[in-house]
């Protein structure tokens, strides 16, 4: 009796999927990307490493000079450095960064 129902639900299933199918998606297309802009830490090519971001605010390690850069992202097609903190009293370069929501 139980195979019956069991046979019973897939033969039912089956109907119902040949009667209204499921929808098929388009596969999806391929982003494109914008260069908005850029950013250089003036320290040289090597310098800007690890970046993170959070409140339009672009944090950037400098393995260079052992610091952090604090960029204003509110304007993306003109990025503007608010602060660059040295990180030297705190030991050896950073090698990874978070972004803060404050």
């Amino acid at each position: 009796m139980r195979l019956r129902g069991l046979t019973m639900f897939v033969a039912i299933a089956l109907l119902i999927g040949a009667i209204s199918p499921l929808p098929v998606f388009a596969a999806a297309s391929v982003p494109t990307f914008t260069l908005l802009a850029s950013y250089t830490t003036g320290l040289g090519n090597l310098s800007g490493e690890t970046v993170a971001f959070g409140r339009n605010r672009m944090f950037v390690t400098n393995s260079v000079n052992n610091s952090l850069d604090i960029v204003d992202l509110s304007n993306a097609s003109a990025p503007n450095r608010l602060s660059r903190i040295d990180l030297s009293p705190y030991g050896a370069g950073p090698n990874s960064v978070a972004g803060v929501a404050i």
